[in-house]
């Protein structure tokens, strides 16, 4: 894989990408649309003692409006894809939007993703946080997630009762599935 192709953007005004339009200067913003290239920045970053930091939405954060400093990665490419795989199983990437999620969910009858209408965000926040209401959270409803370590810097797959247990990852899909 070429490499070359991951474009760096310097100094980048993190206010672009968050809700409240509000956060300094990044030091590197970069958007990997792959597992590959996303694993190869980790390690980089891990490799040159930098920090980095994965960025969803942007609905549940404020940045300092000092500079940001290390990389800080947003997913798009086959991060932000969903895919309807049966009446029983979506594939979502992290960087999916939850609400787009959502309207798939419950298009296809889930009615347990009622719960999650109007929460912003993506799919991978949704996940972290374990999004949803009193009529339904995300975890009601996901089978496994594919993450890809922080700390070792490589993919793994984790069945759903581990993903709140250790925050050393980042959620990069997840297969969702309508349990009976």
């Amino acid at each position: 894989m070429n490499f070359s192709s991951i474009k760096f953007k310097k100094k980048y005004p993190l206010s672009k990408l968050t809700t409240f339009r509000i956060g300094g200067l990044a030091d590197f913003v970069v958007r990997p649309k792959n597992k590959v290239e996303l694993i190869y920045l980790l390690k980089e970053s891990k490799k040159n003692g930098m920090l980095s930091r994965i960025l969803g939405g942007g609905s549940n954060i404020v940045f300092s409006d000092y500079r940001i400093p290390g990389l800080t990665i947003k997913l798009s490419g086959e991060f932000s894809e969903i895919h309807i795989i049966d009446e029983k199983n979506i594939h979502a990437g992290a960087g999916a939007s939850f609400s787009k999620l959502t309207e798939f969910a419950i298009k296809m009858g889930w009615s347990k993703a009622l719960g999650w209408v109007g929460i912003p965000g993506t799919v991978g926040g949704a996940l972290i946080m374990n999004s949803g209401s009193r009529f339904g959270s995300i975890g009601d409803l996901v089978k496994n997630v594919n993450i890809i370590s922080l700390v070792y810097s490589k993919a793994m797959i984790i069945s759903c009762n581990k993903v709140n247990q250790n925050d050393n990852f980042s959620v990069a899909k997840c297969r969702i599935y309508l349990k009976p």
